[in-house]
């Protein structure tokens, strides 16, 4: 038997939460609803979720704030932020973490049309091109294809063979985060093979309880990208990694011109 999909929805209206929900439900979703940012990461944190809708003027923690979160956690889901108040700059400031934007109020075929374009196969990238361009007008955005890339992370790190940690250190570049399922994805000159124990030393950011985390080679291309799990990461230090890439994404939402070496201390 197929497990649904799951989808986080987010506002502290309960009506529109309640309208979203039955949207969601009607198409196969099983949906969790969140009153408020802080209550949706720490959600985010404790399930795996194919798709996030969330208002962006909230207590407690707003949806900005929150698609930073999100986004140290999981780059690929994607995520819709909808709001009645906001105006070009927090549109601009979501779509450049990748996130789709829409706003109050807004018809439920405007929605509908969003989740078809969105309900692709896994690993395929969202073609907005099958959208309308009635619709593409109502989502607002000038850059099409700006909207649906993947906000960049790098954050400066060496990667170091378990079995001789005092040599044979390379610079590596994390470049994906998957702290949900324990992983973190790597960009480097010829990657260790599937298997290698290794340790990771992530640099940027100067925080010494980011040296030395042991853990798994998962896989590997064998030319520039491997993906490293770690068996027993403590919570402290995932959540430090977190806001980590946080800090490197709220640059990247203000629209700063980041170095490609990412955060350094």
């Amino acid at each position: 038997m197929t497990s649904l999909q799951r989808a986080l929805v987010v506002d502290d209206e309960p009506v529109v939460c309640g309208l979203v929900t039955s949207i969601l439900e009607m198409r196969g979703y099983q949906v969790d609803v969140a009153g408020d940012g802080e209550e949706a990461v720490e959600r985010f944190r404790q399930g795996e979720y194919e798709l996030v809708i969330s208002d962006i003027r909230m207590p407690q923690m707003d949806g900005l704030e929150e698609l930073l979160h999100l986004r140290a956690l999981n780059q690929r889901v994607p995520v819709i932020m909808m709001t009645g108040h906001g105006g070009d700059e927090e549109r601009v400031r979501a779509e450049r973490l990748g996130a789709l934007f829409l706003r109050k109020p807004f018809q439920i075929s405007l929605l509908n049309a969003v989740l078809d374009m969105l309900q692709t196969d896994a690993g395929q990238e969202r073609d907005p091109s099958r959208l309308s361009e009635g619709t593409r007008r109502a989502i607002g955005s000038q850059d099409d294809r700006r909207r649906y890339a993947r906000a960049p992370v790098h954050l400066q790190g060496q990667l170091r063979p378990a079995a001789q940690p005092g040599a044979g250190a390379r610079t590596c570049r994390v470049t994906d985060i998957g702290l949900g399922g324990g992983g973190l994805q790597l960009e480097m000159e010829t990657p260790p093979a599937k298997g290698d124990r290794v340790l990771l030393d992530v640099l940027s950011g100067d925080d010494p309880s980011l040296r030395g985390l042991a853990g798994e080679v998962a896989w590997s291309d064998g030319e520039r990208q491997c993906g490293i799990r770690f068996a027993d990461l403590p919570p402290e230090v995932s959540r430090r990694i977190e806001n980590l890439v946080v800090e490197y994404l709220r640059q990247v939402m203000g629209g700063a011109q980041i170095p490609a070496a990412g955060l350094v201390g």
